[in-house]
């Protein structure tokens, strides 16, 4: 009996290590941190740009300065 309760116990652990290996390894090819990372970069880029464009129009004073972005612009 000790016997049968060991092998479960074996198989249960290898099958629980092989969907792991599974599931990792498709979050890795989906490459999602990847791109959650550039994204995180991005909204700094656009915090950082934002708190800059305020800080110009408080300076000067109520005029808002010529603003230049590459959206703009036709591809």
């Amino acid at each position: 009996m000790a016997i049968y309760a060991i092998m479960a116990f074996a198989m249960w652990v290898i099958g629980f290590a092989v969907l792991r290996l599974v599931i990792r390894s498709a979050i890795d090819d989906s490459r999602t941190s990847e791109k959650l990372d550039m994204l995180t970069d991005e909204l700094k880029m656009l915090r950082r740009e934002v708190k800059q464009l305020k800080a110009g129009q408080e300076v000067s004073e109520g005029r808002t300065p010529e603003i230049k972005h590459i959206i703009n612009h036709k591809v």
